[in-house]
C-alpha cells in the first residue's frame, strides 16, 4: 500500500542526479518525475514481485493543495505562468499513467475505491486531496481556530463521505481498513495544548467527528493507517469530548514501527497527542538491527505517542489475496 507522495514535485540537491525543475511546469516534466524514480532498483524489484495499492496525497502535485487552490509554498515566478486547474490535472493525468487503478465511467478523476482480502479484510482507500476545502487559520504552522470545528468544512466531500460511511457500516469483512493519506490523530504541537498541523483532519473537525462516532456506534475492527508524516505512531482513536476511546489495535497485535522520523514536525517538537487520541500500548519493543534508531517518545501529562525506527527483524509470510473490487 502507497499511501500518496509516490512521487515528490519538488528537487533536492545531493541525494540523486535528477534534471527535471524543482517544480515541473509541463506535463512532460511531471512524466519525467516517474521515469526518474523507477530508475531505482529496488523499487522496480518492489513492483516486480508485489501487489501494488496507491492513494495519493499532495506531492504528486504541490505540498498542501486542497480542490481550490494551494497555501504552501507559494512559489510566484512559476505559479502565475500556468493556472492551478491545468497544472493539476496534468498531474493527475501523469499519476494514473504510472499508477495500477482502476478508472471509473463517468468520472475520470475519481480514485476512491475498495478492496476486499476474503472475509478477513475490507480496504477502503479513500482520496483526502481532490475533494476537500482550503485548510483553515493559515494552514501548516498555524495553530487551531474556530473554523476548524465549523459544520460542513470537508476533506472527503459529500458524495465521498456517503461512500465511505456506507461502506463500513455495511461492511461483512473481519476489520475494516481506511487507508487514508493525512493523520486522524490529531496533533499538539505545543505544551500549552495548541494544535497545529491544519492539512491533517486536525483542520476538519466536525467531519472527523461524525466519522469516528458512527464508527464508534456501526463499526467493529476499524484500523485506520495513514501516510503523510515522515515518522511512526500508534494510537486509539476516540470520540472528540468524549471519555470513550475504542481500541484500534487489540494488545495481542504488535503493531510494526515505523521509517525514522525526519519531517518538520519533529523540529517543531511535534506531540502527536489531542483530547480525542489516547496512546494503544505498544507491548514488548521490537529487537533493533545493528545501527537502527532508538524509540523516541514524545508525552505530556495527559496523553503519550510514541515513534519508533526500523522495522521487525522478522519476515512476514507471503500472503494471497483476491484481486481488487472496486465500488
Amino acid at each position: 500500500m502507497c499511501l500518496g507522495d509516490y512521487v515528490y514535485e519538488f528537487t533536492k540537491p545531493g541525494v540523486r542526479g535528477f534534471s527535471t525543475n524543482v517544480f515541473p511546469q509541463t506535463i512532460d516534466a511531471m512524466r519525467d518525475k516517474y521515469r526518474q524514480y523507477r530508475t531505482d532498483e529496488n523499487l522496480r524489484q518492489m513492483h516486480s514481485q508485489h501487489a501494488f495499492i496507491p492513494i495519493w496525497d499532495d506531492h504528486e502535485f504541490r505540498n498542501n493543495y486542497s480542490k481550490d487552490g494551494w497555501t504552501s509554498p507559494v512559489v510566484a515566478d512559476i505559479d502565475s505562468a500556468i493556472g492551478f486547474q491545468q497544472k493539476k490535472q496534468w498531474a493527475w493525468q501523469s499519476w494514473f499513467e504510472h499508477m495500477p487503478v482502476p478508472r471509473f465511467a463517468g468520472d475520470p478523476t475519481r480514485t476512491y475505491r475498495s478492496l476486499r482480502v476474503g472475509k478477513t479484510v475490507e480496504l477502503f482507500a479513500p482520496d483526502t486531496r481532490q475533494y476537500r476545502d482550503r485548510q483553515p487559520c493559515g494552514d501548516t504552522d498555524a495553530t487551531a481556530c474556530a473554523v476548524t470545528e465549523a459544520t460542513g468544512r470537508t476533506m472527503l466531500g459529500a458524495a465521498q463521505k456517503r461512500w465511505l460511511l456506507d461502506g463500513m457500516t455495511r461492511s461483512d469483512a473481519r476489520w475494516k481498513v481506511v487507508a487514508n493519506a493525512n493523520m486522524m490523530m490529531g496533533m499538539v504541537v505545543a505544551d500549552d495544548g495548541a494544535r497545529g498541523y491544519l492539512d491533517t483532519w486536525d483542520g476538519y473537525g466536525a467531519e472527523r467527528t461524525e466519522i469516528l462516532s458512527t464508527a464508534a456506534q456501526s463499526v467493529e475492527n476499524l484500523v485506520l493507517v495513514t501516510g503523510d508524516d515522515h515518522d511512526g505512531w500508534g494510537a486509539s482513536c476516540g470520540i472528540p469530548g468524549s471519555r470513550r476511546a475504542r481500541r484500534a489495535v487489540p494488545r495481542s497485535m504488535r503493531p510494526a514501527p515505523a521509517g525514522r522520523g525526519s519531517s518538520s514536525s519533529f523540529r517543531r517538537s511535534l506531540l502527536a497527542t489531542q483530547e480525542m487520541v489516547r496512546a494503544a500500548p505498544l507491548g514488548r519493543a521490537p529487537r533493533r538491527r545493528a545501527g537502527a534508531p532508538r524509540t523516541r517518545t514524545s508525552s505530556t501529562p495527559t496523553w503519550s505517542a510514541t515513534a519508533t525506527g526500523f522495522s521487525r527483524s522478522t519476515r512476514p509470510r507471503r500472503a494471497s489475496s483476491s484481486g481488487p473490487s472496486t465500488s
